[in-house]
């Protein structure tokens, strides 16, 4: 993913933001999925 197309994504968060989703939204925007498991997470 280029840096003009995170720019973009970003850009429309704001113009259609959601407070519920924005954690979320900004995740998607950087190309990071909502299941996406980060390595520092502790797994049960």
């Amino acid at each position: 993913m280029t840096s003009k197309e995170i720019e973009n994504n970003v850009s429309r968060i704001f113009e259609d933001f959601s407070k519920d989703e924005f954690v979320f939204d900004l995740l998607m925007a950087y190309g990071i999925s909502k299941t996406f498991r980060f390595p520092c997470q502790n797994r049960q």
